[in-house]
């Protein structure tokens, strides 16, 4: 009562205990005393035994049969007569979580159909569960009632939830009011078409049934209809209802009087407050009237005994001259059967009792009974049947004033002298009249025993119709008892399937569970060991078994017997101590070791920990890092290869910075000389052939920088042609002549005429024989030889023939240990600053990918310091028959000079210096120059001079050459549109070339160039140039 607000004292004892031992028996308690206690301790408890109390057995359309018969026999006359738009009122008290609250909805609607719109509707819920209530309200159920509702009732009246329930409509949860409300305290709705009250009244005593029944039969419109459940009646209230349907137990008010009380208490449920309440008091009037008329025996006259509102309760004495039945219906009214002489002094004199709370009096009344004038006192005395007791009573005493004057004992005595008298007197005088005397005095001893044979018979009657109402009670109360054990059976019944259906859930998500472990362990692909507390194996995955060497009989060994396949270089691991430091710190331990096929592993060690925070045991994982270790090692290696490329690379700029410097500075140096004017005739030549000499240089330096670049990117292509090497060899035997007999070295040859042809780009080949001889020359000691051999080198049986040149000199060696590194890029036996020759040390890595572009291959051989050194070249032979040998022009020949007499060249460049250079250069052979700064000016220049030729830079300011040519071709032919362009520039790559001659250019020169060749382009292009017309 305190914790919850409802007082369970009228509730049946039985139901009540039975929910007490349950929870009893939940914790396991004996007696009534120690969960009392346990209750006072735990407001938790109190909730969880008032919600247990508190039977919920409900769910849709329960009891199909009984809701057909409700829409046959009730919902038929309520729409009977009825006014449009009088609303339809539905109460269902002990509504529970609302399922049959919308079941009759969705009844009645489907029941009104059209008529739905036009007929309001108004169902009134209500219960004492506010979590039931809540729950009510919402209208969201569980996937389960699909058992119990048709598909299309769920297609129309309910909707699906996200998380798979069924909600009801709003169109139905529209109509439906839910409230917290206490039928046996609440005041009730009212005007009430129907009251759907189903095994609510089998937990309440014949005390409260008699209390509420009479409610519902106020709260009800007067053709209303009571719905109860099967194993309920309405008792004694016939006189209030009329059975419509026997098996379904379906009543019809009857319109009759009755005397109800609803002076209700306020009600005492109070959201958050808890507060002491009292035992409801209910109206025992069979118990107390029965105690208070026993007392009344011992009053002297008659009267009866009323309550508060006046009904007469019980008889006491013969009240037929001052009360009496009144006409019509039946009622126990004091007023309305006493006599209309005396009812208003009746009704004043009780007044005054109620108002001072003490007996009232009055002598002197009066009435006529027939004939005669009946003269009474009047007495109403208040009686209490308890000091607990808030009821009260009242006895009316009915006094005759004659009776109380003359005394009782002399007016018997008197009648009796008379009436034996004349017994005697006629006896004496009539014998006839005796006779009649004796047969009357014994006919009426006859009727006197007849009437008490029959009072007797009467009064077992009376007591067997009393017996059989007992009976007749009992049999109800026990049907109810059976009711509510079958619904309390029902409620356990449902949370044991609901257990059930967890334990199977549960059952089914633990088999899961199992499957996934295993397969999640079957295929990680990391060894795992799980220990219990005492350190002893409980389960590992297969592939633990083979890494550390397990086999299924280890299970339940302790950890430190066994002799694992692994170990930890550098430390001794204790594999047992480390576990139980795991397990003493809680904290997780790596350790990398070692397998005996020397693969490494990270062993970590962690707590087993439960889904309660329990540690029970350690998790032992080893993760494969041997490719991490792996990789760390080649990273440590790639670290070192790259620092030694950088330092490698630092020496190679240093030295790239020391051979353009040099060549460089003898440029400047002789120029200054030649320019101050005060040298002879002879050392300007041979200033001026150092300047050539020392570009040459320079050229060939950016040349190789050139050819590293576009090997490193692989966009150094070969034109391939079918050409004799003997040719090729001889080419560059030429191009290093005079520096070899400058140092007195004889270069002698020893070549194969049948040796056949090789697939080469002529150019390239040439350049690797260029560079070999050119080694040969600056490392060989003047006066020396340096041997150039070209033969046939037969391979193994299944190689084709090949071309070997062995290039050999006496120079001074190649250090061994510098052999394997020799034809890497900036690779140089003496890098340091006192090195006799020069060099980037790039010429023999282009030689290598230059070859081995062409198929074949290269090796050098060296006897030591000082033994001279051997280069091999092997390449792929084509054909067996050889081409003509090469006829060798002379310098003569070759130096014929060229004259551009009368030819206009237009010259544009940025470059100040190189645009007046290329102007006294090509006025020196007969040609007629302008120069121009930018494109812009250039193309100006052109429609104005009309030049033969265009020399043009690519890279300007502004706008470039490629630009420039666009617009130039934009122009008519006799703009210039078709004049002859040739792209000079220090892009000097293959790709340069294919993108000036797409780009609109008819040649394309590498910067820096020889005069020669300029002069040979410029005399081309104008002798194919066409005519303008």
């Amino acid at each position: 009562r305190n914790h919850c607000h409802v007082d369970f004292t009228y509730y049946k004892s039985n139901t009540l205990q039975r929910r007490l031992e349950r929870r009893m028996v939940l914790h396991k308690m004996d007696t009534l005393d120690s969960y009392a206690k346990f209750l006072t301790k735990n407001p938790d408890e109190v909730k969880a035994l008032y919600a247990d109390i508190l039977i919920h057995v409900t769910g849709f359309f329960r009891d199909p049969d009984a809701f057909e018969a409700v829409t046959r026999k009730i919902f038929p006359k309520l729409l009977k007569d009825r006014p449009p738009g009088s609303p339809i009122r539905i109460w269902i008290p002990a509504c529970s979580t609302g399922e049959e609250v919308y079941s009759l909805a969705i009844l009645l609607l489907e029941y009104l159909g059209d008529r739905s719109s036009t007929t309001p509707v108004q169902i009134f819920a209500s219960d004492i569960s506010e979590s039931a209530i809540q729950k009510a309200r919402v209208g969201e159920y569980s996937e389960s009632i699909s058992r119990e509702v048709s598909p299309e009732r769920l297609n129309r009246f309910f909707t699906r939830t996200d998380a798979g329930n069924y909600k009801v409509s709003k169109s139905i949860r529209d109509i439906c009011l839910f409230s917290r409300h206490d039928v046996t305290v609440d005041p009730p709705f009212v005007k009430i078409d129907l009251i759907s009250c189903r095994n609510l009244l089998i937990y309440f005593t014949a005390a409260l049934q008699k209390q509420v029944i009479p409610i519902f039969h106020y709260a009800l419109c007067p053709q209303g209809f009571l719905w109860l459940g099967r194993s309920e009646t309405i008792g004694g209230f016939s006189n209030l209802f009329s059975l419509v349907d026997k098996q379904n137990k379906i009543y019809a008010r009857k319109n009759a009087p009755i005397a109800l009380s609803l002076q209700f208490p306020a009600s005492t449920y109070v959201p958050g407050k808890q507060e002491t309440i009292k035992p409801r008091s209910f109206a025992r009037p069979a118990m107390d009237a029965q105690k208070l008329a026993d007392l009344a025996l011992q009053a002297e006259y008659p009267g009866v005994l009323i309550n508060e509102e006046m009904e007469i309760l019980q008889f006491r004495g013969r009240t037929v001259p001052f009360i009496e039945p009144a006409a019509g219906a039946a009622s126990y009214h004091l007023l309305k059967m006493a006599r209309p002489d005396f009812t208003p002094d009746l009704r004043a004199l009780i007044q005054a009792a109620k108002k001072q709370n003490a007996p009232a009096r009055k002598e002197g009344l009066r009435f006529k009974d027939g004939r005669r004038v009946v003269t009474f006192n009047l007495k109403i005395i208040p009686v209490k049947p308890s000091s607990a007791s808030k009821e009260r009573y009242y006895y009316v005493l009915f006094e005759n004033a004659a009776e109380a004057e003359e005394p009782k004992s002399s007016g018997v005595t008197r009648g009796r002298n008379k009436e034996a008298a004349k017994k005697r007197s006629g006896r004496s005088s009539d014998p006839h009249l005796a006779e009649l005397e004796q047969e009357l005095t014994s006919n009426q001893e006859y009727q006197r025993a007849l009437i008490e044979r029959y009072e007797a018979t009467q009064e077992d009657l009376t007591t067997a119709n009393e017996e059989l109402q007992s009976a007749n009670e009992e049999l109800q109360s026990t049907n109810e008892e059976l009711e509510t054990a079958k619904e309390e059976l029902q409620s356990s019944n449902e949370e044991l399937t609901t257990v059930n259906d967890e334990l199977q859930s549960r059952s089914v998500e633990q088999v899961q569970l199992s499957n996934d472990l295993l397969n999640l362990l079957g295929s990680v692909e990391i060894p795992i060991l799980m220990l219990d507390n005492d350190h002893r194996i409980r389960r590992f995955t297969p592939l633990a078994g083979r890494v550390l060497n397990l086999i299924p009989t280890d299970v339940g060994r302790p950890i430190g017997d066994l002799k694992l396949n692994f170990s930890s270089p550098g430390i001794t691991l204790d594999l047992d101590q480390l576990v139980s430091e795991v397990l003493e710190t809680i904290e997780s331990k790596e350790v990398e070791v070692q397998d005996r096929q020397g693969r490494w592993f990270r062993l970590q060690v962690r707590p087993y920990r439960t889904i309660d925070s329990r540690i029970d045991g350690a998790v032992l994982a080893l993760v494969d890092i041997d490719v991490l270790k792996q990789g760390l090692k080649e990273v440590k290696a790639a670290r070192e290869e790259a620092d030694k490329a950088n330092r490698g690379k630092d020496m190679f700029l240093a030295t790239l910075s020391h051979e353009l410097r040099t060549p460089l500075t003898s440029i400047l140096s002789w120029a200054e000389m030649i320019g101050k004017g005060k040298l002879d005739s002879e050392k300007v030549n041979k200033g001026i052939k150092i300047i050539e000499e020392s570009g040459k240089i320079q050229a060939q330096l950016i040349n190789d920088l050139l050819d590293v670049s576009r090997i490193i990117a692989g966009k150094l292509s070969l034109e391939l042609r079918e050409v004799n090497p003997s040719t090729l060899i001889h080419g560059a035997i030429e191009a290093v002549r005079s520096t070899a007999e400058l140092k007195s070295i004889q270069i002698e040859t020893a070549f194969d005429s049948t040796i056949g042809t090789v697939m080469a780009d002529p150019v390239r080949l040439q350049q690797v024989f260029w560079n070999l001889l050119t080694n040969a020359v600056k490392f060989s000691a003047p006066g020396s030889k340096v041997f150039i051999k070209l033969e046939k080198h037969k391979g193994k049986k299944d190689e084709h023939a090949q071309a070997m040149i062995q290039v050999v000199d006496s120079g001074k060696g190649i250090d061994p240990e510098f052999l394997p590194e020799i034809f890497n890029r900036f690779s140089q036996e003496d890098s340091s600053s006192i090195r006799v020759h020069g060099g980037l040390g790039l010429g023999l890595a282009i030689v290598r990918n230059l070859v081995e572009l062409h198929g074949g291959t290269i090796r050098a051989e060296s006897q030591g310091d000082q033994r001279g050194a051997t280069f091999t070249v092997l390449l792929p032979l084509k054909s067996k028959h050889p081409l003509p040998e090469p006829r060798i022009h002379s310098d003569k020949s070759m130096s014929d000079e060229i004259r551009l007499d009368g030819i206009r060249v237009l010259i544009v460049d940025d470059e100040f210096n190189t645009r007046g250079v290329f102007t006294e250069m090509l006025r020196s052979v007969g040609a007629e120059t302008q120069a121009a700064s930018s494109a812009r000016e250039g193309f100006e220049l052109l429609q104005q001079f009309k030049p033969d030729v265009l020399v043009s830079d690519i890279a300007m300011p502004e706008e470039d050459g490629y630009s420039l040519v666009r617009r130039i071709r934009a122009l008519s032919p006799s703009q210039g549109g078709l004049t002859p362009a040739i792209a000079v520039t220090a892009y000097a790559g293959a790709d340069d070339a294919r993108h000036a001659l797409s780009g609109g250019f008819q040649a394309h020169l590498a910067k820096p160039l020889e005069a020669r060749r300029l002069f040979e382009m410029i005399a081309r292009l104008v002798k194919l140039k066409p005519e303008s017309t």
